[in-house]
């Protein structure tokens, strides 16, 4: 596919992502919907057991854990996020949901791949956090008296799945860099049109901070470490 350019003399190419590449995104996205399948399913059985209790509200340990509960909706949001912008960059040029330039298609890339992988990267330590939290309010239940026997907390049976998801996270992470390697982002970033579909499609503050970030570090700017710890707490206030 060839597109003239009323600037240059020579006609621009159109980037296309490779049969390999292409296969990998596919995988990545087979994954990311898994991952939040898998993390409903465990998410909502625990719901169920609070469920099953008789007047669990005024308890303390229980009041954390539905707080807990109310990161699934995050998680989806954020997954569906990275599985929209990796659709849109494989779109035709004249499909695609934002203005684009063909000699910048490489450079979106690019970013869309490296701030996928720092979104996911957010994504698992929140999520691990939370699994965490729920086991351990869980246990504070139990050693309280407060839960019947059967109420077995043990991570394969509360979160029969979570080692699966991290594994599959993990996976993911690891396709994102080699996507990221192949196509790597520039300092330049700031001036590609996908930067303004960013904005607009990032609704939660720990999104945009990701994007700040990794657009400040593109560009030379002293942007420290990630602080990914610090980005759940605003989250979970959202909802």
């Amino acid at each position: 596919m060839m597109h003239s350019n009323t600037i240059l003399t020579e006609p621009v190419v159109a980037a296309q992502l490779s049969p390999v590449q292409a296969g990998i995104i596919a995988d990545v996205i087979l994954k990311l919907n898994g991952i939040v399948a898998m993390a409903s399913a465990d998410f909502s059985f625990v719901g169920s057991l609070l469920k099953t209790r008789s007047d669990p509200s005024g308890r303390n340990w229980v009041s954390p854990i539905v707080t807990e509960l109310q990161y699934i909706d995050i998680l989806k949001q954020k997954v569906d996020h990275m599985i929209g912008f990796l659709e849109d960059i494989n779109l035709p040029f004249d499909l695609i949901g934002f203005c684009e330039k063909e000699t910048d298609r490489p450079g979106t890339w690019g970013l869309v791949f490296k701030l996928n992988f720092l979104q996911l990267n957010v994504a698992q330590s929140d999520f691990v956090k939370s699994v965490e939290s729920i086991q351990s309010k869980l246990r504070e239940g139990k050693n309280q008296g407060d839960t019947a026997s059967e109420f077995n907390i043990e991570p394969e049976i509360v979160c029969k799945n979570f080692k699966v998801i991290v594994e599959s996270m993990d996976d993911v992470s690891r396709s994102l860099a080699r996507l990221s390697e192949e196509y790597p982002a520039t300092p330049g970033v700031r001036a590609l049109s996908i930067v303004h579909h960013l904005l607009k499609q990032y609704t939660m503050e720990s999104e945009r901070e990701v994007l700040r970030w990794c657009m400040d570090q593109l560009e030379g700017k002293f942007a420290g470490q990630l602080k990914i710890d610090d980005l759940k707490e605003d989250q979970i206030q959202l909802f």
